[in-house]
This record gives C-alpha cells, sequence and structure tokens, in this order.
C-alpha cells in the first residue's frame, strides 16, 4: 500500500533508440489516509441506476437512500476532467429519480460519483450520440 504523504514525478519519454526526454512539469501526488473505508457493496449503499446505456441526449437516475444527507453526483471525462455535476443537494430518505441532459457531452467512456452523507458509489457510462 501507499503511505500518506506528498510524492514527485517527472515524465519522461523515450522513442525508439532515442534518448529519454523529461517533461518539464512536475506532478505532485498528495496522498492522504481516509478517515474510513466505506465498502459500497454492503447492505446499506446507495443503489444508484443509470438507464440506458449506451445514452444518447438523456441519462435517467435513480437511487434510494437509506436516510436524508447531502448528496452529489459528478461526471468525469476518460482523464478525470470534472465536466457535470448533475445533483448537489441535500435530500430526504426515499427513493429519487433525476435526468440529466447529456447533450453537450462528446462520443466516449465517462465516470460518475455519487456521494450521499459518508457513502460513495462509483461508475462508468459510455455516451454514443
Amino acid at each position: 500500500p501507499i503511505e500518506a504523504g506528498a510524492f514527485f514525478f517527472r515524465v519522461g519519454v523515450q522513442d525508439s533508440g532515442a534518448p529519454v526526454r523529461y517533461d518539464t512539469t512536475e506532478i505532485t501526488l498528495n496522498v492522504t489516509k481516509p478517515s474510513s473505508i466505506i465498502n459500497s457493496s454492503a447492505a446499506n449503499a446507495p443503489n444508484v441506476r443509470l438507464r440506458g446505456n449506451p445514452y444518447n441526449k438523456s441519462i435517467n437516475i435513480s437511487f434510494e437512500l437509506q436516510k436524508a444527507a447531502n448528496v452529489q453526483l459528478v461526471i468525469y471525462n476518460s482523464i478525470g476532467e470534472k465536466v457535470g455535476m448533475i445533483i448537489d443537494r441535500f435530500m430526504d430518505a426515499g427513493p429519487h429519480q433525476s435526468n440529466y441532459d447529456a447533450g453537450g457531452l462528446s462520443n466516449g467512456i465517462y465516470f460518475y460519483t455519487f456521494r450521499a452523507g459518508e457513502q460513495i458509489h462509483s461508475g462508468k457510462f459510455i455516451i454514443n450520440n
């Protein structure tokens, strides 16, 4: 396992037979120890469903909260850039449904992170307009 701390990287590129060239950009990765580990397969984990995979213009999202919580549903592209925030509010316990207009997203693979209180669920989906 990786210990908590800061790690510095330099990226090297080597074409066949050529010397290694290093990028001038330094990358810093700060690793912190989690306060708790959450098992998304636990019985009380949020049951998040995205319907219609692969998707066109609209994504139907449904989930059920066991208890009221602050909820966030964030979309990331394949290189980890945040491209959308579908939900960001306090929600009551019970079933919920939401729709997201994905018409502004290019074709490709995307990832989502759903947070409800301390519960976290992640997944991926495909946009095929």
